[in-house]
């Protein structure tokens, strides 16, 4: 619903106009996955894109779904991205802060939601029951970015207060598993803890598993 119109991130140039996809968009779409990410009972979309040429630079996308199977872009800045390469200081996106690529920040002045990315999972990274989300990075550092629904008081949240859905806390969440640029995230979980397997680069690929 709505994409490229007021709101969508999606430049009108992307949007098809005709053919059997009218009414939806050109992009380097690698995975999508669903997840209730705003704890309303129904299923949310979410996009990545490896970019041109498997170069990334391209953003990944939020879809939230509005109870009747139809969804809008999550895009509470209303910045448009460029056609092909999300511009470094743009707002454009469902994560806090601006992009930047490879950021270290974790306070949410930042973000970087523009990787080449094959694959996403959610799951709920710091136990407070809503959905955090892990991107791989075919390139790159992958990236982990948490839901914070609950710490919005059980809303989006306000882009005049500076706060959206997610936030990138990349650099803090993965701090203990830097052993190689992380190239591999599975994850599972019960009601006590969750696990996180990743396989690291490394000249001989090794398994590490955290719990928190």
């Amino acid at each position: 619903m709505g994409l490229g119109a007021a709101g969508s991130s999606i430049a009108p140039s992307l949007v098809l106009a005709s053919g059997p996809f009218a009414g939806g968009f050109a992009d380097w779409s690698a995975a999508c996955d669903f997840a209730d990410v705003d704890m309303d009972g129904d299923l949310d979309l979410f996009q990545t894109s490896v970019g041109p040429g498997y170069g990334g630079g391209a953003m990944h996308r939020l879809f939230l779904n509005n109870g009747t199977g139809h969804f809008a872009e999550y895009n509470p800045s209303a910045a448009v991205s460029g056609a092909s390469a999300l511009a470094a200081g743009s707002a454009a996106g469902w994560s806090e802060g601006i992009q930047a690529a490879n950021t270290t920040d974790t306070t949410g002045a930042s973000h970087d939601i523009a990787t080449v990315a094959f694959d996403a999972d959610f799951g709920d990274i710091d136990g407070d029951f809503d959905l955090d989300l892990a991107v791989n990075d075919r390139a790159s550092q992958m990236r982990m970015y948490q839901n914070r629904f609950v710490e919005n008081g059980l809303s989006l949240g306000s882009e005049g207060a500076g706060t959206r859905l997610y936030r990138d806390v990349t650099a803090a969440a993965l701090q203990a598993l830097q052993s190689g640029a992380p190239r591999w995230i599975s994850s599972s979980a019960t009601s006590t803890s969750t696990t996180i397997s990743i396989c690291g680069r490394s000249t001989t690929p090794t398994i590490r598993t955290e719990s928190w």
